[in-house]
């Protein structure tokens, strides 16, 4: 009987080990990738495929007031031990890869990594989320959606097939990330969070999703949101999303690099709305300078008085003081601290905006850094720059 036992384990082993040895040579499938190219990392963007967005036909190059924020000490908090360090030598320690401050459209500080350059990409992970909700809100001052409480089947009927529920989520539940819609956050094959990031066929996955919950209701972050917003863009624009990037915001900001926009897979045009979009980090915070009142003509100027009232919904005593809405993190101005906004991505992506102090700060890496919260780093260096 032992005998058995083990020779059944042993076939079992030999067919694991044969499925695992043709999933990983197969990296055009879903668990090919999963396999053979596990966590992601900021190499991903060699990895997949992409859209093009061209540099701006009229860059704009931000003025400079270079100030020697290297020599201002930064009290932070890592791996739980407090330290107070000069700012250059933070940004050494922690894989930081480029780091811009701008403050009332001057550039404050500009600090590039050992091996990367003014004009070198970084990867944006899930700030990309936040990008695609400046392209939403532009759609709506563009006249091609006509609210956010539009019903997401006015733009995909055909989900009405997969649940008859999808006509009570609206683009804002999507946005605010309480559509209801299914999404298992943990990074084993059978997840989600893996699947949405791998999936070669992302385009015809988020078209199958079911409802879990009512929409509207609890907050769950949930990286198909995006996802199905590209897919509300292309029919609402008539354009690819990466390219309604490129005229919308890029060209008007004055963009002074290409950029490009990562795709499930090659001639995809549908961009991985939830991640990848690939660009010099002194472009990265053109897209904040955004939010700021007056950055471009015609751009979503409300909505950063529309987040502040989302920051308005928070109940004080949260110790830590977050909401999400409208595709981006909201920071309440409590305890003596600025009201900012941000976009935050994988590995320490953050694009971050101080309305009140007209300051952004783009912050990339390739890891975390192991600082226990990087705001408390951003809010010192909004006091050196603006002081």
């Amino acid at each position: 009987m032992l005998k058995v036992t083990l020779w059944v384990l042993a076939a079992l082993a030999v067919v694991a080990g044969a499925l695992f040895a043709l999933a990983y040579a197969r990296t055009d499938t879903y668990l090919g990738r999963w396999f053979a190219w596990r966590a992601s990392d900021v190499s991903d963007v060699q990895r997949f495929d992409s859209r093009p967005i061209q540099a701006s036909t009229q860059p704009q190059p931000f003025s400079a007031a270079l100030r020697p924020l290297g020599n201002g000490r930064i009290a932070y908090t890592w791996r739980g031990s407090e330290r107070e360090q000069e700012l250059g030598t933070l940004l050494e320690e922690t894989g930081t890869s480029a780091f811009v401050v701008i403050n009332d459209g001057v550039v404050a500080t500009e600090w590039y990594g050992p091996g990367h350059t003014r004009d070198a990409q970084v990867t944006s992970f899930s700030v990309a989320k936040s990008v695609t909700a400046l392209l939403v809100m532009a759609a709506v001052e563009d006249g091609l959606i006509r609210s956010l409480d539009d019903s997401l089947t006015a733009y995909l009927p055909e989900l009405r097939e997969v649940d008859a529920g999808y006509d009570s989520v609206t683009l804002r539940h999507l946005l605010d990330m309480r559509s209801g819609i299914r999404f298992r956050d943990h990074d084993l094959p059978w997840g989600d969070k893996a699947r949405v990031y791998y999936e070669p066929h992302l385009r015809e996955l988020v078209m199958t999703l079911p409802l879990v919950a009512e929409p509207g209701m609890d907050f769950a972050y949930n990286s198909y949101n995006p996802v199905l917003l590209g897919l509300v863009l292309e029919r609402a624009t008539g354009m690819e999303p990466a390219r309604y990037l490129e005229q919308r915001l890029w060209q008007p900001l004055g963009a002074e690099y290409a950029a490009t926009w990562s795709v499930s897979r090659a001639g995809e045009t549908l961009p991985k709305m939830e991640s990848g979009i690939n660009a010099a980090a002194i472009d990265f915070v053109k897209l904040g300078v955004a939010m700021l009142e007056g950055a471009v003509p015609g751009g979503p100027v409300q909505l950063v008085e529309n987040l502040r009232a989302e920051a308005e919904l928070i109940d004080p005593a949260q110790s830590d003081g977050l909401r999400y809405g409208l595709g981006w993190w909201v920071y309440p101005a409590t305890n003596g601290r600025s009201f900012a906004v941000a976009g935050t991505g994988h590995l320490g992506q953050y694009l971050f905006v101080y309305p009140d102090e007209g300051v952004v700060i783009a912050r990339f890496g390739d890891r975390f850094g192991d600082v226990d919260s990087w705001r408390v780093v951003f809010d010192q260096v909004v006091g050196l720059s603006v002081d």
